[in-house]
């Protein structure tokens, strides 16, 4: 008698493929990771390793903030790149010194804000801590932005707010600077809207155009000039409009509702007047009307970092301008700038687009 053939069917494990090697798949996992690896490698080979990233990142980093700055204030900004001398270090023989390499440092000189006045407080004293003495005006409602200062007809012959800026270190405007204020008339003449010292003033002429002056040092041998600024359209009446007057270390610009008006080559420092008095509405040429939201910025370094050492700027502009849109200044650079970063024999190139921004 034959023993009945058993009806389970008995199928073979995957123990027997694993014990053959890898599968296809695997294989093709592990070729990608091994090509990351040392795709990873020749990119850090290439470009220098930690430190030339670093620097270049530094860079980028700076000339965005220098290019927001710009586009913020609606003012010109400047990187500026500029080789610091080596440490000196005490060499085996101590009648011998030895230089280290120099550093480079990246600066970003734009606006920074000195104060404004707003007046919506009710008082004459501006932000940051800056005072001020109300003496021939009248804070009150209806100045373009909540209250204004407005000067009446019977005023005193004195400014409407007057604050001796002689010991505020701030107000030091040697590198440039920008006011601007909201104005509106009431009746043509020539006034004064704001004026500190002999340093600089902006106002309106007889006629109804802008005009602005500022006084450049030409050293101390050769004293200082003054250098003016008119407009070419008249002003409006009964209708609020914003003038501003700035000095950015090339030339003076006057401009009224951010339309430019008037500019003149100015590329020497500001002058300093050691007896500066900050006015709004001089007593001397009073402004018919009111003045609303009166802003002064000083040009000034306002970040600063140095580069890894070791990382040479080997080819680019010392000074990189961006102009008041945040775009690159095209009467400084004829093309495209870039920079060319180099580490031993690694580079890395940074090139800037028209825009401003970096490719």
């Amino acid at each position: 008698m034959s023993c009945p053939r058993s009806s389970t069917t008995v199928w073979p494990t995957c123990c027997a493929a694993d014990r053959a090697g890898y599968t296809l798949i695997e294989i093709l996992v592990v070729i990608l990771i091994i090509s990351s690896i040392a795709g990873i490698g020749v990119g850090i080979l290439t470009r220098g390793g930690p430190a030339l990233d670093r620097a270049a990142t530094l860079l980028r980093d700076h000339a965005r903030f220098a290019r927001s700055q710009a586009r913020m204030y609606r003012a010109p900004s400047r990187l500026i790149i500029t080789p610091t001398p080596g440490r000196k270090k005490a060499a085996a023989s101590t009648s011998d010194v030895e230089i280290e390499d120099p550093t480079y440092s990246v600066r970003v000189v734009a606006l920074r804000s000195v104060a404004e006045w707003n007046f919506d407080h009710g008082k004459a004293g501006g932000t940051r801590g800056i005072g001020g003495d109300l003496v021939g005006g009248v804070i009150d409602s209806g100045g373009r932005f909540g209250k204004g200062l407005f000067i009446p007809d019977d005023a005193p012959e004195a400014p409407g707010v007057r604050l001796d800026a002689r010991t505020i270190p701030s107000f030091d405007l040697r590198r440039g600077f920008l006011v601007r204020c909201d104005v509106k008339l009431r009746q043509r003449g020539a006034c004064n809207v704001v004026r500190l010292g002999e340093t600089f003033e902006l106002g309106v002429e007889a006629g109804g155009r802008l005009t602005g002056a500022a006084t450049m040092s030409m050293g101390t041998a050769k004293g200082r000039r003054r250098v003016t600024v008119r407009g070419v359209r008249r002003v409006p009446l009964h209708r609020w409009f914003k003038i501003e007057l700035a000095c950015d270390g090339r030339e003076i610009r006057l401009s009224l509702d951010f339309v430019l008006e008037a500019a003149e080559p100015a590329p020497e420092e500001c002058w300093l007047d050691p007896r500066a008095v900050w006015t709004i509405s001089d007593g001397g040429a009073p402004v018919p009307g009111a003045i609303d939201t009166v802003e002064l910025f000083a040009f000034d370094q306002i970040s600063a970092e140095d580069l890894p050492q070791f990382v040479e700027v080997a080819q680019g502009p010392g000074i990189l301008c961006f102009d008041r849109d945040g775009r690159v200044d095209r009467r400084e650079h004829g093309g495209l700038p870039s920079y060319l970063l180099r580490l031993e024999e690694q580079e890395e190139r940074i090139e800037f687009e028209l825009g401003g921004l970096t490719r």
